[in-house]
């Protein structure tokens, strides 16, 4: 239950208002009170939220692992945020300062986000070789859009890898640090299969670039001189 609502068995306009205030609250400071029946219990616990602000951290644990015989560089890379883009050329920097040969990229937490954020990761990793000329992205609709996205009337186009920052959190058209690696190693739930794909992008939200979204698996396996992703899997 949420502030004595009844999650499950609600069935009014104003229960479904209670349960929404409680789970997107519209102030910081705001408490609400959950009540929770454990497995295995008899008799409900409760807890009290308060609403807060909360800073996410997309670039995290950015090292160089000690006692390897060659230089292994990983990143928790978590979210494809505005943020992302000056915490992503910060973090390709440090790793190339430290000379890495390898790369762990771990994004295993990664909920999505800017496709062009993917497409700036996907080149300071693999560098101008295998991605110049090479498409990052395209969406694909069902065959009754097979130019046109249905959603902003636009015409389909494909998502380069970005050599410049796009704008988000840097500069826009500044160059992108580079590390020229030609592998890299994902830890992910889906892709585990170096060279493969499995992304799923979502509608563009406005017209306006960079807009696109699409999820974490975008983000996949560099197979040597070949670019990074080639194009996604058909949106419908």
């Amino acid at each position: 239950a949420i502030d004595g609502v009844d999650a499950v068995n609600a069935n009014t306009q104003a229960s479904v208002d209670i349960l929404n205030a409680g789970l997107r609250p519209a102030a910081v400071g705001e408490s609400h009170t959950f009540s929770f029946l454990d497995q295995g219990a008899t008799s409900p616990r409760t807890v009290t939220l308060q609403a807060a602000d909360v800073t996410d951290v997309p670039v995290q644990q950015v090292e160089v692992l000690p006692g390897t015989a060659v230089h292994i560089g990983y990143m928790l890379f978590n979210d494809q945020l505005a943020t992302s883009e000056a915490a992503l050329i910060s973090a390709v920097n440090t790793l190339k300062a430290g000379g890495i040969t390898d790369l762990i990229l771990d994004i295993r937490y990664n909920g999505g986000g800017f496709l062009d954020i993917a497409s700036e990761a996907a080149y300071m990793i693999a560098g101008t070789g295998p991605t110049a000329g090479q498409t990052f992205e395209l969406q694909q609709f069902n065959s009754k859009y097979p130019s046109t996205n249905p959603v902003t009337g636009n015409p389909i186009t494909p998502t380069p890898f970005h050599a410049t920052a796009q704008g988000f959190s840097t500069s826009f058209g500044q160059p992108l640090p580079t590390l020229n690696l030609p592998r890299v190693f994902v830890a992910s739930p889906t892709a585990s299969i170096p060279g493969t794909t499995a992304a799923r992008p979502t509608s563009p939200s406005s017209s306006r670039a960079p807009t696109r979204r699409a999820s974490a698996t975008t983000l996949t396996a560099l197979r040597p001189a070949r670019p990074w992703v080639r194009a996604s899997r058909a949106a419908r």
